[in-house]
């Protein structure tokens, strides 16, 4: 058999042994796990509750503290009544997308020299592409009221998922004291309207908090070895794998209904807008 189909049979061998292989481990051919290898669907489920407990958790001690900053700075008579009484009537809309991509790529290539010589007049390259990729989005939605934040029972130690390792969200601060702090607070001083007055603006009914992690692991094989006439991967990366984990999570702050348990007017649309793009900017 000529020395190039001999090159190019054995190609077509290592992409079909690679196929098998990307079936086989199912990076990029199944729907992904939420949870990290190698944990169990049950602690996927986990995961998710622990995100959404530390959330509910950060969120009701932010909420807390802001309150009684306002509260003490009236009875120490730095001001003569509460900068922000309007924010206990005030509800938080939070927003969590999970997303997690994994993929599988196959790259064989191989350089055929007819001659031998070490610097051939013509070679030939050969090379052949296989990948996979799937990608798992999940969506959660939650609500609360101001008031039922501050009536709630401290949180006390929060929930923990060490065994899961699963999201940045869980070992984090999320910094919402500070941006209430900065926005609720700060209108006290005069430099901001007050949120829900008839003259302050549209936009100062609302304040979102957006915080995202991506945390990306990957690996590569590439073997090369070299032949009398031909030479295989010898500027390629025969086998890649990679998990793309995006823990993204927004939180929108603004007057709500009571009864409807949702967000009023301008929050609510800052709280849809804010949601779409965390579902859009993950194609990016």
């Amino acid at each position: 058999m000529p020395s190039g189909l001999i090159v190019m049979s054995s190609l077509l061998r290592l992409l079909s042994i690679g196929l098998v292989s990307l079936s086989v481990s199912g990076c990029g051919t199944f729907v992904p796990n939420l949870q990290e290898f190698p944990g169990s669907p049950a602690d996927g489920q986990l995961l998710v509750n622990a995100i959404v407990e530390t959330v509910r958790c950060e969120v009701q001690d932010a909420v807390k503290s802001i309150i009684l900053q306002d509260k003490a700075l009236v009875a120490s008579r730095v001001n003569p009544v509460r900068s922000a009484p309007w924010f206990d009537d005030w509800g938080v809309q939070a927003g969590l997308v999970l997303t997690v991509e994994e993929r599988t790529a196959l790259n064989p290539a191989a350089l055929y020299n007819p001659t031998g010589l070490q610097s051939p007049p013509v070679t030939f390259a050969f090379g052949a592409v296989a990948a996979a990729t799937a990608t798992r989005v999940t969506t959660l939605n939650f609500y609360y009221t101001v008031k039922e934040l501050v009536a709630a029972p401290a949180c006390g130690s929060r929930p923990t998922a060490s065994r899961l390792a699963g999201s940045l969200l869980l070992q984090s601060d999320l910094k919402l004291a500070e941006t209430l702090a900065a926005h609720v607070l700060a209108s006290g001083t005069g430099a901001l309207l007050v949120p829900g007055s008839r003259s302050a603006p549209s936009a100062q009914n609302a304040i979102a908090h957006r915080v995202k992690f991506e945390v990306l692991t990957s690996g590569s094989v590439s073997p090369s070895w070299r032949l009398t006439h031909a030479t295989t991967n010898p500027n390629s990366t025969l086998f890649s794998t990679s998990r793309n984990r995006t823990h993204d999570l927004t939180l929108t702050l603004g007057p709500a209904d009571p009864a409807a348990r949702e967000l009023l007017g301008p929050a609510s649309q800052v709280f849809f807008a804010n949601q779409l793009n965390a579902i859009l900017s993950r194609r990016d």
